[in-house]
């Protein structure tokens, strides 16, 4: 018998064994507090996990609606650059054909083009 067992011993024989109850119920009971904080821990980092997968998926959402408003937004502009494109043919092709026109010499239009150019 070593010395821890003699003062167990001592404690049952003198306390009539309530210190050994209160002992494992101590114990029992610091599983039980133990247990309970390890379920709360994991289920706060579940709601932690939630939390990043709602934030994630708003997100993901909202870059969605994004691209889609941006791809819309570049159709708009391609399609003004093809009219503008077009426009300026248009004014091109009318410039040299009237190069051609008998009364070129006093265009005034033709005239105020080359001041602009120079």
């Amino acid at each position: 018998m070593n010395w821890k067992d003699i003062i167990e011993l001592i404690f049952v024989v003198i306390l009539g064994g309530k210190w050994m109850i209160n002992v494992l119920t101590i114990k029992s009971q610091k599983k039980k507090v133990q247990a309970n904080a390890d379920s709360a821990e994991i289920d706060n980092a579940q709601k932690v996990v939630n939390l990043y997968e709602q934030f994630e998926k708003r997100r993901s959402d909202a870059d969605a609606k994004q691209i889609a408003e941006l791809n819309k937004k570049i159709i708009d502009l391609e399609n003004l650059l093809k009219s503008f494109q077009k426009t300026v043919e248009k004014f091109t092709k009318a410039i040299n054909k009237s190069k051609e026109c008998p009364g070129v010499e006093n265009c005034i239009i033709l005239k105020e083009l080359k001041e602009k150019e120079s």
